[in-house]
């Protein structure tokens, strides 16, 4: 599951932190895994790629996490998205990307991991 929680701030309570109805929403959907892209940070915070890996079924996975800058120009996004392959490339697990990847403005019928088909073929 992936689930931007807008830093624990509910889009119906404006200006209030409440963890608990995030806790409570990603609790109903029981998942596996949960990807939050974001939890903290203002405009203008450097983006990160937060990596974990995993055991599923006596496998090795990695999952990847990130919030794609949704501020600037498709060419930021672009960047960013080279940038995690680059990361990402020497992986030896197989790769979850998971996250707020936000779709290219100048393309908006091409979905964000239509860029990185050639690394990750199953997106």
């Amino acid at each position: 599951m992936t689930y931007n929680i807008h830093h624990a701030n509910p889009p119906s309570k404006p200006n209030v932190i409440d963890v608990e109805a995030i806790a409570t929403i990603i609790n109903k959907e029981s998942p596996d895994v949960v990807a939050l892209p974001t939890l903290a940070g203002t405009n203008g915070e450097p983006r990160v790629l937060a990596t974990a890996n995993i055991t599923v079924n006596g496998k090795e996975l990695t999952i990847a996490c990130t919030h794609l800058d949704a501020q600037r120009s498709d060419t930021n996004r672009v960047l960013q998205i080279n940038a995690i392959m680059e990361i990402l490339k020497n992986e030896k697990n197989a790769v979850i990307l998971a996250g707020d990847l936000h779709r290219l403005t100048v393309y908006p019928s091409l979905p964000p991991c239509a860029l990185t088909k050639k690394a990750f073929p199953y997106c």
